[in-house]
């Protein structure tokens, strides 16, 4: 297993918000904007970051330590900020990630395209996020770990939710094989008929089973 596919298995384990998009030219800054930030849609600012949806004042914000697990660079002091010019005579209205720090590779426009999952460890008492755990996929072989398991992501797509809602793929990929039933000798020696083996799963279901595979 990959470190990559290791760091997808412990982030569907705990209590972590999934976003889940492939960055886009605005988000790296490879557009040359000024206000240079990944893109949240209101409703997963609702979630997790409860603080700032509001406009009783401009540009409510809230800071973050963010890690990015997939390349060497240090943690940064991340900024969670709700754009809300246009409740206050402007026309911007927007919610944004900022200040990912000097070299993340969120903001290096060599990764435009780069499918990217980030992992908000979500406060147990429904308060704002503190920490995000990121991972910029670096090659083909990295996004086809996710893809397998959660389908094609093109931009423009946003993925997100629970992270063992959203990743729970990867954990049937590891699930152990069932071998607690015994075949019959016979089987050993010639491939069972369409009827023999339908009589034999018969015989082993088991009706009020917790067991999904019986």
């Amino acid at each position: 297993m990959s470190v990559f596919h290791n760091w997808l298995l412990e982030i569907a384990c705990e209590n972590y918000f999934v976003y889940i998009k492939r960055l886009s030219a605005n988000d790296t800054g490879a557009t040359g904007g000024h206000q240079v930030g990944l893109y949240i849609p209101s409703g997963i600012v609702e979630k997790l970051f409860p603080s700032i949806n509001h406009t009783r004042e401009l540009n409510p914000s809230v800071f973050l330590t963010a890690h990015v697990s997939s390349h060497d660079c240090p943690d940064s002091e991340a900024r969670a900020i709700y754009y809300n010019s246009r409740h206050f005579g402007k026309t911007r209205n927007e919610k944004r990630i900022t200040r990912w720090g000097r070299g993340s590779p969120l903001q290096d426009p060599e990764n435009t395209g780069a499918l990217t999952l980030l992992a908000f460890k979500l406060d147990e008492q429904g308060g704002d996020c503190k920490e995000v755990n990121i991972w910029v996929c670096a090659s083909t072989d990295e996004e086809d770990v996710i893809e397998t398991a959660i389908g094609e992501v093109i931009p423009g797509a946003l993925i997100s939710g629970p992270a063992g809602q959203i990743l729970g793929g990867l954990s049937l990929q590891q699930a152990p094989v069932n071998h607690k039933y015994i075949l019959p000798e016979d089987w050993h020696l010639r491939f069972p008929s369409g009827s023999e083996i339908i009589q034999y799963a018969a015989s082993h279901y088991v009706k009020n089973s917790l067991d999904p595979d019986e």
